[in-house]
């Protein structure tokens, strides 16, 4: 059984309304994957699919198994299916022999792409890990810090032009919760994986919920609760 099987197996479920995946590794796309995707209704069209670096000499210290030429086999394959798929990715900045065109590579390759969503990190050793026994630790941290930063303003660059384009259209969002600040907002995420708040109730929760989006920042979206009038009345 493939996890493509999985997904068609989920979504005969009565009573489960979204199937949500977490992190992959780029090896798991295959086209019987992508189209699972494309036909589970229920399926978020959000996948965490980590680049980590923009290099593939990086990448290739990593031991991550693939180049960026191989992750841009595998989105083809995904957006071919899903052309309104948005991806998240993780990022490490600093990792032992980064230079700043590897550096640069990272900034280029997030633009290309246009994660929705972005985790940065610094590289650190840590005790015991294969990286931490075979690589010299060999990036000043003034320079992992500057790196830091940069990446993740080109993050919330990227980031703030995904969400923008999605103001003025009505989405389903799944509320999750209600806000700690004011329990007449309700927080949810769309089929799309993207943060939305609107004004609404605790019977909301657990339920698909239409919203026009009014608002958007590069972390989240906020709108409007979409109601339709009762035919009969």
């Amino acid at each position: 059984p493939s996890l493509a099987d999985l997904l068609y197996a989920l979504q005969e479920i009565d009573g489960l309304e979204r199937i949500r995946l977490v992190t992959l590794h780029p090896s798991y796309v295959t086209t019987l994957f992508a189209e699972s995707i494309r036909d589970c209704d229920k399926v978020d069209r959000f996948l965490p699919l980590p680049a980590q670096a923009g290099s593939d000499s990086i990448l290739r210290a990593m031991k991550r198994g693939y180049t960026l030429d191989l992750y841009r086999e595998r989105l083809a394959i995904l957006r071919e299916a899903v052309p309104d798929i948005e991806l998240g990715s993780d990022w490490i900045v600093g990792f032992p022999g980064e230079t700043d065109a590897d550096f640069e590579g990272s900034l280029e390759f997030l633009a290309e792409v246009g994660f929705v969503v972005n985790y940065v990190f610094k590289y650190d050793p840590r005790p015991s890990t294969k990286a931490d026994e075979r690589l010299d630790d060999d990036v000043p941290e003034t320079v992992k810090k500057e790196r830091n930063q940069r990446l993740l303003r080109a993050a919330e660059r990227t980031q703030r032009a995904r969400f923008q384009a999605y103001r003025g259209r009505e989405v389903r969002v799944f509320a999750e919760s209600l806000s700690e600040r004011d329990d007449r907002i309700v927080l949810g995420r769309t089929m799309h994986g993207m943060p939305v708040s609107f004004e609404g109730g605790e019977e909301l929760l657990g339920s698909n919920v239409p919203v026009e989006i009014d608002e958007s920042t590069a972390y989240g979206m906020a709108g409007r609760r979409v109601i339709t009038p009762d035919p009969a009345g």
